[in-house]
């Protein structure tokens, strides 16, 4: 399946700004664009010029043309912003064209650029989707025809207290230690997968999993479409330390997940299951958990749920609520109307790679 861009016809006057798509030889003015716009807290790694070639230039699957595109003034760079496609199926076999945006920044000195091209972008797919966002995203994304769609909730599962407590810095012992006493109590009672469910690690993805993916239409959610070589681009990732696992249920390919480590946090990134049956999805997600808890120094599983019923799930297995944010969808042709919500994974944005190193647990 192929994300074509959609064709944009625009009655707003015509803007000062000249958009165009980025060059790999600018990479290195967007680099400095972004560490400007988002200050000294930037990772160097998300500005590594291996990272933004993954990420900008890489061929995205199903995406034949362009993702990153620049506004220029005086041979400087002072917006720029880039496209992460999907497109979502739905039970009525309709397919839409999505995207979110991602490293959105704007010079100072240019004025109404930034709008500018988010705007552009905005009109490359059929829709928009923004999970959270900065303050001041939150309030200008109303104004750009955005809609609170849903909630995505973010679950974490201790896993080794104790070594959680020894990774933290610690500048008020008593409050590390009454943590630490939280954290063993919600560290016990891991629910184990049934016999029938194993997981195969697996370094790449293989023809099989488009014959499981392609005949999946989903009648109580929207998700997102999955192949091996859309799977295979997120395990490429630079700075992600992914692994990918099929599922085997009683010995016939069930689905798959993909796990990335950071630090002692290991985030459940991506999982897919050719099945609506919330049991099947419990054992599917006890076996994830019993699978990153096994890797060396996870401390800490992290699960992201924009359904309610796998937000149920998730807490029967021991998941604790840690954070809930917004999903903002921009559809100006009402594409999703009627549909049944959304299921929105980290690897549907930037989110499997974002992190603060100064804020390692969500517990």
């Amino acid at each position: 399946m192929k994300i074509l861009p959609k064709p944009t016809e625009s009655k707003d006057a015509p803007s000062p700004f000249a958009i165009q798509p980025l060059g790999e030889r600018q990479l290195p003015q967007v680099s400095r664009l972004l560490t400007n716009v988002f200050g000294p807290g930037m990772l160097p790694a998300f500005v590594d010029p291996l990272f933004l070639r993954w990420k900008f230039f890489e061929p995205f699957p199903g995406w034949d043309t362009h993702r990153s595109y620049i506004i220029e003034q005086d041979d400087d760079i002072v917006a720029h912003a880039c496209l992460w496609p999907s497109v979502f199926q739905c039970s009525s076999s309709a397919e839409v064209r999505c995207s979110h945006i991602l490293d959105w920044a704007a010079s100072p000195s240019a004025k109404g650029s930034g709008v500018t091209i988010y705007r552009h972008l905005m009109g490359l797919t059929e829709a928009s989707f923004v999970v959270g966002g900065s303050d001041q995203a939150q309030r200008l994304l109303p104004r750009l025809g955005f809609k609170v769609q849903g909630t995505q909730r973010l679950y974490a599962r201790v896993i080794r207290p104790w070594a959680q407590f020894r990774s933290r810095q610690i500048s008020s012992p008593p409050r590390e230690v009454g943590r630490l006493l939280r954290n063993t109590f919600w560290s016990l009672g891991a629910k184990t997968p049934p016999a029938e469910w194993s997981a195969q690690p697996a370094a790449t993805a293989k023809e099989e999993l488009d014959r499981l993916t392609s005949r999946w239409q989903p009648r109580s959610y929207c998700s997102a479409r999955r192949s091996a070589a859309l799977v295979n681009y997120l395990l490429r990732c630079p700075i992600a330390k992914t692994a990918f696992y099929v599922i085997n249920r009683a010995g016939v390919s069930a689905g798959y997940f993909i796990l990335n480590k950071i630090g002692g946090q290991c985030r459940i990134i991506d999982v897919f299951l050719g099945s609506e049956d919330r049991e099947a999805w419990r054992s599917a997600y006890a076996l994830i958990v019993q699978t990153a808890a096994a890797m060396e120094g996870v401390c800490e599983v992290v699960a992201t749920a924009s359904l309610p019923w796998l937000g149920e799930v998730l807490q029967s297995l021991g998941f604790r609520l840690r954070q809930e944010k917004p999903i903002y969808l921009y559809d100006p042709e009402k594409r999703f109307a009627g549909l049944p919500p959304l299921l929105i994974q980290m690897v549907d944005s930037d989110a499997f790679f974002l992190h603060d190193p100064s804020y390692p647990y969500l517990t």
